[in-house]
């Protein structure tokens, strides 16, 4: 796993320049309203990250939270092999997010959201 830093506005252009349906309003105003000028994001293969994803996501529903797009994030990982992905992390208030990227065009892949089922 590799750990640098993706400036805010790099995020927001891509983001703003999807022609396709994979991105939403949600995911670029949890970018847009984040106060950091730039993300510290881990950076490893897909497959590696399903492997350890698929553990941390079963451990969390156990441990009573409730998750929001993890069965996609698994699924559309498993297509993407030893591909880079890049996850940035927002925790806003009771919810922790992680918007999943593919590291060279920084296209999304998924949007996770945590939150504790009580």
């Amino acid at each position: 796993m590799t750990v640098t830093t993706l400036p805010k506005e790099v995020v927001l252009e891509r983001l703003g320049n999807m022609t396709n349906q994979s991105i939403d309003l949600v995911t670029v105003n949890i970018v847009r309203d984040d106060p950091r000028d730039e993300f510290n994001v881990a950076e490893s293969p897909a497959d590696l990250l399903l492997r350890n994803l698929e553990s941390n996501y079963k451990l969390a529903k156990t441990g009573g939270k409730s998750l929001d797009g993890d069965e996609e994030l698994l699924l559309r990982l498993s297509d993407l092999a030893s591909e880079s992905v890049v996850g940035i992390v927002f925790d806003t208030g009771s919810l922790h997010t992680t918007l999943f990227l593919r590291s060279t065009t920084l296209e999304p892949i998924a949007r996770v959201v945590v939150r504790d089922s009580k």
